[in-house]
C-alpha cells in the first residue's frame, strides 16, 4: 500500500477513529487501526469490542492495500504532523510515514 494525503485530513480521520482505542485493551488486536486504501480513499477503522469507529479521507493511491498499525502510536504521530502532504508506504515489516524532511517507521501486526 502506498498513498499520499493531506496531514490535516489524516489528523481529523484518526482523531475520530482513535476514540475507539482503549488505554488498556482487553485483547491486543483492539489496540490497532486498520488502514485500507482503495480508489481515491483511505479508510481507518478501530474497535474496542463494544463499538467500532470508521472514517475516511481523500488521498492519492499509488498502490491499493491494507495494514494493521499500532493505533496509539499512529494517532499520536498524526497529532504532531506539520501541515502539508504525508506519504504512507506499507511494506512487509512496517509502515513508513514521510512528511516534510522527516520520516517515521511504525511496525505492523502480522496477524
Amino acid at each position: 500500500m502506498k498513498i499520499t494525503t493531506d496531514a490535516n485530513d489524516l489528523r481529523q480521520m484518526l482523531k475520530t477513529v482513535g476514540k475507539a482505542l482503549e488505554n488498556r485493551p482487553i485483547s491486543t488486536w483492539m489496540s490497532f487501526v486498520l488502514l485500507e486504501a482503495n480508489g481515491n480513499e483511505l479508510r481507518a477503522t478501530a474497535t474496542n469490542g463494544m463499538y467500532t469507529l470508521s472514517n475516511s479521507c481523500l488521498c492519492n493511491v499509488f498502490e491499493e492495500g491494507s495494514a494493521l498499525l499500532d493505533g496509539k502510536m499512529l494517532c499520536q504521530l498524526a497529532e504532531k504532523l506539520p501541515n502539508g502532504e504525508v506519504t504512507i508506504e506499507v511494506k512487509e515489516k512496517g509502515a513508513l510515514l514521510r512528511y516534510g524532511k522527516s520520516k517515521t517507521k511504525i511496525s505492523i501486526s502480522e496477524e
